[in-house]
C-alpha cells in the first residue's frame, strides 16, 4: 500500500478499503456539491433509464463523508433492470438498490430492497437476510438500527 494513502486517511480525506482482495484508496465524497459526485452523477444519468426513477439517499444526500453514492431505482421491473444496475455499478462508486415503489423507499424500518449482486466482492459472504428471487437479491433490513439513526433526509429525485 502507498504511504500517501495512510496520510490522506489520517487527514480525514478518504478511506483505504479492500475490494476483491485488493487494497484501494478512495477519496471521500461530501454532499451534492462535491465535484466527484457531480462527475459520477453525470455518468450515471448518461444511461437510458427508460421508465425508472432514480433517488439519491445516504451519505452524499446527508452531507456525511462517504466513499459511495447510494441510489434507489424505482419502477416496474423489466428485462432492462439488472443490466442497468450492473452497468451503473461499473461507472463509479454506486451502491444501487431496486425498490418496487416510492412508498417502500420511505419505509426505512422495514426496508425490502434488491440488488443485482449478493456480496461486495467475489470473496465476500452474501449480505445477511437476503435471497435470490427472479434475478435479484432481495434484502430486508432496518436502516434505523443499521445506521443507528432516528431520522433520514427525504430522498432526492435525480432524473
Amino acid at each position: 500500500m502507498d504511504d500517501k494513502w495512510y496520510e490522506l486517511q489520517d487527514q480525514g480525506k478518504g478511506r483505504i478499503v479492500c475490494i476483491n482482495q485488493k487494497w484501494e484508496y478512495h477519496d471521500y465524497i461530501i454532499g451534492v456539491n462535491d465535484v466527484k459526485y457531480k462527475k459520477h452523477l453525470k455518468d450515471l444519468l448518461s444511461l437510458d433509464w427508460k421508465h425508472y426513477k432514480l433517488y439519491l439517499v445516504g451519505g452524499v444526500l446527508e452531507n456525511r463523508p462517504t466513499i459511495d453514492i447510494d441510489v434507489n431505482v424505482i419502477g416496474k421491473k423489466d428485462k432492462n433492470l439488472v443490466p442497468l444496475l450492473n452497468k451503473a455499478r461499473s461507472l463509479g462508486p454506486f451502491d444501487l438498490s431496486y425498490q418496487t415503489s416510492y412508498k417502500n423507499l420511505l419505509d426505512r424500518r422495514n426496508s425490502i430492497r434488491a440488488k443485482s449482486y449478493d456480496r461486495l466482492n467475489k470473496y465476500g459472504k452474501p449480505f445477511p437476510n437476503g435471497e435470490w428471487i427472479d434475478g435479484l437479491y432481495w434484502i430486508k433490513c432496518n436502516f434505523y438500527k443499521l445506521k443507528n439513526k432516528t431520522s433520514f433526509k427525504k430522498p432526492l429525485l435525480l432524473n
